[in-house]
């Protein structure tokens, strides 16, 4: 049915109904049709379809380009990633990104070695180093490891130690002391805090980082920790032939040097021996004139000096112009081997016995004074035989000891007697 024919129709109903009166142009209303169809069917008479339209157009173009691109350069962006694509992590890195951990693989024969699995203990790796785990070779785990980083055709030899950071395995090694070696390289000394040392000895002194003296001294196995209770820093002990030549104490926080002892003739390194005085003249050129002299009675009839300057001391041989032993120590240092003969009770006593030349017999009468009182009056005692001499330096000095034997009684706080008789001890404590 075309137009014509719909306007009779539309005509002839109006007649018959209310719309019967009302008259109509012909031409306009098919103008009117025309012109709606005619908007119905134009894109850009309608912004919004026509928005819809260009959108959806112009997404199908960028799918399309994505595809092609991503065909060309092999990745898959559309279906999940092959695991084993992903980058591989290690189960046995650190936790800590501050930290290493080491891992000690074992055959049944190397298991007496335990010194591998405790390395971490010492000062001052202790302090970048979280732990040791330790495998059996024969273990799945140990297996997987050992092939992951041993080449075709290496030999492998047990102990075997790999050191990891927070990210890989970084060092590996079945040499004892070359893993010492590189796990004291690791750290990192803090900023120097500490006020410089007015001497040198060995071409190091007070105030300066463990670095330091490594790069002067170089490197050393034999590193000790005193105990808890005696609240010190680590030592670190530099053998010559067997005996000790050198001795560095580090503060227990900033692992800096508070203390050098030098036993001078133990010295054997021309480099080390260029760098201490082992004569009085020399040690008066190198030092200066000292702030105190002090003698004492050091062995038979002998007679010991000991030059005093600040915070070291120079402690020369019997009767002689060569020096001995010399130590150079902050007053925190001083202060923390004075402890080690405090009394740990108020109230009670500690007493440190120097025998001297005395006879078996004199000696077991001190003992004998000392375990009766050791339960009620005393926290515990020291027995050294031997001249005053050979007794612990600090000691020595810093309680004026000139003769032996004599017990030193001290309380929390220092020392509060001295006792040249086993009578006198015996009054001391009566009196308490």
């Amino acid at each position: 049915m075309n137009i014509d024919e719909k306007l009779t129709h539309l005509k002839e109903a109006m007649n018959n109904s209310s719309l019967k009166d009302v008259t109509s142009d012909k031409q306009k209303i098919s103008n009117y049709v025309f012109s709606k169809k005619q908007k119905r069917f134009s894109l850009f008479n309608n912004p919004k379809r026509t928005l819809q339209i260009t959108s959806s157009i112009v997404g199908v173009i960028a799918l399309c380009v994505l595809m092609v691109y991503t065909s060309i350069g092999g990745k898959n962006y559309f279906n999940p990633a092959d695991p084993s694509e992903q980058p591989f992590v290690d189960p046995f890195v650190s936790k800590d990104k501050e930290k290493y951990q080491v891992v000690v693989v074992h055959s049944d024969s190397s298991k007496t070695d335990t010194e591998w699995n405790h390395l971490y203990k010492k000062q001052p790796i202790e302090e970048y180093v979280s732990n040791t785990r330790v495998l059996n070779k024969d273990s799945n785990k140990a297996q997987s490891l050992i092939s992951r980083y041993t080449h075709e055709g290496e030999e492998t030899s047990y102990p075997l130690a790999f050191v990891f950071n927070s990210k890989q395995m970084v060092y590996k090694t079945s040499n004892k002391g070359q893993l010492k070696t590189y796990l004291t390289s690791l750290h990192t000394p803090p900023t120097e805090k500490s006020p410089l040392g007015e001497y040198m000895l060995a071409g190091i002194t007070l105030g300066q980082p463990f670095q330091k003296v490594v790069d002067t001294l170089g490197r050393t196995d034999d590193v000790f920790k005193p105990s808890e209770d005696q609240k010190q820093g680590p030592i670190m002990l530099f053998r010559e032939k067997g005996s000790f030549a050198i001795n560095v104490m580090l503060d227990d926080n900033q692992h800096t040097v508070n203390g050098i002892h030098v036993y001078v003739d133990q010295l054997k390194t021309e480099e080390w021996k260029e760098k201490v005085p082992s004569t009085k003249q020399e040690s008066l050129k190198t030092f200066g004139n000292p702030q105190e002299t002090k003698k004492y009675k050091c062995q038979d009839d002998s007679m010991c000096t000991i030059h005093k300057y600040n915070n070291m001391y120079v402690r020369f041989k019997a009767n002689s112009d060569n020096i001995a032993y010399i130590e150079y120590l902050t007053p925190e240092r001083q202060r923390q081997i004075q402890q080690r003969y405090l009394s740990k009770e108020k109230g009670k006593y500690y007493i440190v016995l120097i025998q001297g030349e005395a006879s078996n017999e004199g000696i077991s009468e001190w003992d004998d004074v000392m375990r009766e009182q050791l339960s009620t009056k005393m926290t515990g005692y020291t027995s050294s035989r031997g001249p005053v001499g050979n007794f612990d330096f600090w000691f020595v000095n810093r309680y004026n000891v000139k003769r032996a034997p004599v017990a030193v009684v001290t309380d929390t706080e220092g020392m509060v007697f001295k006792a040249h008789t086993v009578e006198e001890l015996k009054d001391f404590f009566e009196g308490k």
